[in-house]
């Protein structure tokens, strides 16, 4: 895979590209050929990605160096506007100013991820009208939930990731992501520009393959804390119901109703909410913090 998918397997752990020995092919949705391969994560590379991230977890980046690393990529999304444009419209099948307009949204979506992660904060509580409060002080802060699965869809496979990715990664979060597999292409082209752009090791890491296999064992993982999911709801009921996260989230077309169990720490960054009959899903994006 030449240009910005140039040394990049689809298999990302601990900033490394991997082999499975296990290929997925992509099809070139005009021909109906296949034009490019990834490899597909197999359970153990899974196990292998959430241990990787976990382990990032556990030592958050400040939210300095949050702000520079997603600014620097939404620059170089920019910049490889044309070649990841050209992979988007081969892999979807979608028009050049389909794939013109995402970018447009995702280069957006990864710009204000970096300037939100410098103003993720608490609040005061003002307790001073209760007697005997006088004087006294509380207060909020929020911290990372830690590993944060995103999982996504075959119709928007650009700027939907970012839109879970960015603001994960924003809120100091340590994220594993599994595209769909008909269209993982730009998923990977996401990656190698969040590598260029310095994330540490283990911060992002990509897995590969069909929901049936790559997905249930994500999904199965009991160290990811929260999981943001852009697909049907029977998946996104599946989800909830086999996961450990008490509080996944997810959008389903075509009216994308936003949809999570009502927990009192529950916070939400909302996107875009398209009216009924649209051609693609909603797009959520979790502030992933307690």
């Amino acid at each position: 895979m030449a240009g910005p998918l140039d040394g990049a397997t689809g298999l990302l752990v601990d900033g490394r590209w991997r082999t499975s020995g296990t290929e997925l092919a992509v099809t070139d949705k005009y021909t109906l050929q296949p034009f490019a391969a990834v490899q597909q994560a197999r359970p153990g590379d899974v196990d292998a990605a959430v241990s990787g991230a976990a382990g990032a977890a556990r030592h958050p980046m400040p939210p300095a160096r949050r702000h520079a690393i997603l600014g620097e990529a939404s620059r170089l999304l920019e910049a490889r506007r044309d070649e990841i444009c050209a992979i988007y419209v081969t892999e979807t099948g979608f028009t050049p100013g389909d794939a013109a307009a995402e970018m447009n949204r995702a280069v957006a979506t990864m710009r204000m991820s970096a300037e939100e992660s410098v103003r993720i904060a608490g609040e005061e509580v003002p307790v001073a009208a209760a007697p005997g409060s006088e004087g006294r002080l509380a207060f909020t802060f929020r911290v990372p939930v830690g590993v944060v699965a995103a999982i996504t869809p075959f119709n928007a496979p650009l700027n939907t990731v970012v839109h879970k990715i960015g603001p994960a990664i924003a809120a100091g979060n340590a994220v594993v992501l599994k595209p769909a597999e008909q269209t993982p292409l730009c998923a990977v082209a996401l990656a190698q520009v969040l590598l260029d752009a310095g994330l540490p090791p283990g911060f992002l890491q990509l897995v590969c393959g069909p929901g049936e296999t790559t997905g249930a064992a994500l999904v199965a993982d009991r160290r990811v804390r929260f999981f943001t999911f852009t697909g049907s709801a029977a998946v996104g009921e599946a989800i909830k119901r086999n996961s450990g996260s008490p509080r996944p989230t997810w959008s389903s077309a075509p009216t994308a109703p936003l949809s999570w169990p009502p927990t009192p720490t529950s916070t939400w960054w909302p996107t875009s909410s398209p009216g009924p009959a649209t051609a693609r899903p909603g797009r959520c994006a979790p502030a992933c913090s307690d």
